[in-house]
C-alpha cells in the first residue's frame, strides 16, 4: 500500500469497497489510497511490536483509515 514514496507499508489485512476499489489501484495494480479497515497481525519483538501499535496507528490515523 503507497501512501507517499515515504510511506509504503504492507498490511497483513485491508478491506476496501467495491465502489472506491477501482479509483484506488494505480496502473500496476498497486493500492494508492486509504481503505476503510486495516488489520494488522503484532509481531514479536521489542522493534516490531512498538512499530505495529505506534509508527503504523499514526500513520493510519494520519491518512484517514477508518479502523485499524
Amino acid at each position: 500500500m503507497i501512501f507517499t514514496d515515504a510511506d509504503n507499508v504492507i498490511p497483513d489485512v485491508v478491506w476496501i469497497s467495491s465502489k472506491r476499489l477501482a479509483q484506488l489501484l494505480d496502473e500496476e495494480g498497486h493500492l494508492r489510497g486509504t481503505p476503510e479497515l486495516i488489520v494488522e497481525v503484532l509481531s514479536p519483538g521489542t522493534t516490531n511490536e512498538p512499530r505495529d501499535r505506534q509508527v503504523k496507528l499514526k500513520l493510519y490515523s494520519s491518512t484517514g483509515v477508518q479502523e485499524y
